[in-house]
């Protein structure tokens, strides 16, 4: 449990980080990408080698966490891109008050940071049975 939960943080608080540097922006985007990639090579994976129960295996291996975690990433990730413009648009623009966007990017990458912490429970506690259950109908 705790391993998940912190895995999660993490990859929230690296995408926190980058989005407070305005170099931070294309890692950034090939985090979320390589994020979806992983994601979408597992889906494919496990379709493809077990057919129409890989699909079931898929969906419950891999859907209840990332339902929460994935629009919560790309939520993080649009927020740190967005604040990365912000401060863009600074260098620019002497007089571009920047503490309401860090505000709101701070308040964004705290409620961020609480669905990751839901998706880590979630793959803890939800996961773990509901693969239990799909595995012994397949069995069936």
């Amino acid at each position: 449990m705790r391993t998940t939960i912190t895995n999660n943080l993490t990859f929230v608080g690296i995408i926190y980080l980058l989005g407070l540097t305005v170099i931070g922006a294309p890692v950034i985007l090939a985090l979320l990408f390589i994020r979806g990639f992983s994601l979408g090579f597992t889906v494919g994976f496990l379709a493809n080698e077990r057919a129409g129960d890989g699909v079931i295996i898929a969906i419950a291996s891999v859907l209840p966490q990332n339902l929460l975690f994935l629009p919560a990433i790309y939520l993080a990730g649009v927020a740190s891109l967005s604040f990365s413009c912000l401060l863009i648009g600074r260098l620019r623009n002497s007089r571009l008050p920047v503490l309401p966007g860090l505000l709101g990017y701070h308040f964004i990458i705290i409620i961020v940071s609480c669905i990751a912490a839901a998706a880590g429970l979630v793959e803890a506690f939800l996961t773990p049975e509901l693969i239990k259950t799909t595995v012994n109908l397949l069995i069936k």
